[in-house]
């Protein structure tokens, strides 16, 4: 019988400067409770279906490429 030995890596925590703030480097952009409004809006309005994507629309695509 053969014993198999794997070496688990060891877990890393990432501390945040403020907790409050979900960005790792603790950009202010977070720190704005209008911007944080803004993207909570956002998650609610795609968790209600009130969104559309357009990532594989090769009209938009092509729209879009005139900008880049």
């Amino acid at each position: 019988m053969k014993t198999v030995v794997k070496a688990v890596p060891k877990k890393r925590t990432i501390r945040l400067k403020n907790p409050d703030n979900p960005s790792p480097s603790g950009d202010p952009w977070f720190d704005d409770p209008q911007n944080l409004a803004v993207v909570d809006e956002g998650i609610r309005q795609m968790k209600a279906g009130e969104v559309v994507s357009f990532k594989d629309d090769p009209e938009l695509q092509a729209i879009s490429a005139k900008y880049r």
